[in-house]
């Protein structure tokens, strides 16, 4: 029988849900928990309540998958291969009521290995994010965040718990990648109806500013009331250079050297804080995601 550890390295997402479901103090956290127990570490009594629950809603089309995937880890050899992300991640999302989580599920059911949720919703991506979010919130006055640019936005799944909290016009979502684009129209495909949010491939080291305003590839003009950069150690420092003086910003990196693709790294928080040069610090700090730390600094360029 495959360890529970291997479990948790395959479903490593599960403990990312965990950590937006503490930070959003969820009335079904304690459910959730339970259901990580079952099927992450086999326990029997987390399982026996999960089934129980099954046979109270009634027999439906899911059932049987259902049952199958709350008894996965002790039936894994050989019967269960079939049961893969996207069939786990529909069973959490009919068992706790969320709509972000509920997202995240329609999501991945569209772009399959795309969605890579152990990327994008590992422990330390959601303790990140929520980490984001929470200190912003003590700093916002009224709760205004105006008009975001993302720099290295990646899929864009931070910018739903921003809107959440915050009110904001406009979401740029600003990436290199060209594959990434779609990907996150459709995560944020409820913003983008509302004309909240746009996906645009752009170098942001490229971004020129006059009088604190910028033009992006598509020619739309903007005065951004922050910048958000959640990925500077995949780039140089130029478009923190090329911001106007005055210009609020919000930037995460990490010391996570042994990534290939992280070419611009630090190796604390002191050393971020001299990199990059602000005016004005309102916050500055570090959380031990696992793998790495990642530091954040918020403040005025």
């Amino acid at each position: 029988m495959t360890e529970s550890n291997d479990w948790g390295q395959k479903f490593h997402w599960l403990y990312g849900l965990e950590e937006y479901l503490r930070y959003a103090d969820h009335p079904q956290f304690d459910k959730y928990m339970n259901l990580v127990e079952a099927i992450l570490h086999g326990n029997n009594w987390a399982i026996r309540d999960l089934i129980l629950e099954q046979v109270a809603v009634g027999k439906s089309e899911t059932t049987e998958q259902f049952i199958n995937t709350i008894m996965l880890y002790h039936l894994h050899e050989g019967l269960l291969d079939d049961i893969g992300h996207h069939q786990l991640l529909q069973y959490v999302s009919s068992c706790i009521d969320d709509a972000f989580i509920k997202n995240i599920a329609d999501w991945s059911e569209v772009w399959g290995e795309k969605a890579n949720l152990t990327d994008h919703f590992s422990r330390g991506q959601m303790q990140s994010k929520t980490w984001l979010v929470a200190e912003l919130e003590k700093i916002i006055d009224n709760a205004q965040l105006g008009t975001v640019l993302m720099y290295g936005g990646w899929y864009a799944t931070v910018a739903e718990l921003l809107f959440d909290r915050f009110t904001i016009s406009k979401y740029y979502n600003l990436d290199l990648d060209r594959e990434v684009m779609q990907v996150a129209d459709d995560f944020n495909r409820n913003r983008i109806k509302r004309n909240q949010f746009q996906s645009l491939i752009c170098d942001v080291n490229k971004l020129v500013y006059d009088d604190g305003t910028t033009v992006l590839p598509d020619n739309t003009t903007v005065k951004p009331t922050v910048v958000i950069n959640t990925s500077c150690e995949h780039m140089t420092d130029e478009w923190f250079y090329n911001l106007p003086d005055g210009q609020f910003v919000v930037l995460q990196t990490n010391n996570y050297f042994e990534n290939e693709q992280h070419i611009n790294c630090v190796n604390n928080v002191q050393e971020a804080l001299e990199k990059y040069q602000f005016s004005e610090v309102f916050y500055s700090g570090e959380i031990d995601a696992m793998l790495y730390h990642r530091y954040m600094i918020i403040g005025i360029k």
